[in-house]
């Protein structure tokens, strides 16, 4: 199973991640949290990624839990 996960990073540091299960979902929460910080034109937000903030999108697979 994929899931998507998105990554924000204020100050080179991740704060907030959080697993979707759709894409979408995902893009979702990108694009509000770009909007925020007013990062939608591409020039700004390469800019902010230069100082350390930005959010990224992973897509991984679930694996399941190995009980001990």
């Amino acid at each position: 199973m994929e899931i998507y996960v998105s990554v924000p990073l204020e100050e080179r540091i991740a704060r907030g991640v959080h697993a979707f299960m759709t894409e979408s979902s995902a893009k979702q929460v990108q694009a509000t949290w770009l909007a925020d910080r007013e990062l939608t034109e591409e020039k700004r937000s390469e800019e902010a990624s230069d100082w350390g903030a930005g959010i990224s999108i992973w897509e991984c697979g679930l694996k399941p839990g190995i009980v001990v």
